[in-house]
């Protein structure tokens, strides 16, 4: 999990996690909360791999959310989380205040 305290290494974790065993960055992420570089990083790999499940998805934006909750992308992923598909390229959303 060092890899994940310095920022300037963040692209490196980014890539070798994708190219190894992104899971498992995501859990770890998951087990330190406090660590934002961490919760960053894993949504990153989250919305990146196709390995990812939603249910750990969505521990994944709680945590961010509990961690940083004014932080526009987290808001906004939240709402896209909430719309309504009226097609598959196309859904409606309550308004955002």
């Amino acid at each position: 999990m060092a890899l994940f305290v310095d920022e300037s290494w963040k692209e490196v974790a980014y890539f070798h996690a994708l190219l190894t065993d992104p899971v498992s960055f995501v859990e770890q992420a998951l087990e330190t909360p406090e660590n934002l570089y961490a919760l960053e990083l894993a949504q990153r790999l989250a919305d990146d791999a196709k390995l990812i499940d939603e249910s750990v998805k969505q521990r994944l934006l709680d945590a961010r959310q509990a961690h940083a909750p004014a932080k526009p992308e987290i808001l906004l992923e939240q709402h896209f989380k909430q719309l309504t598909p009226l097609s598959e390229q196309t859904a409606i959303s309550e308004p955002i205040t």
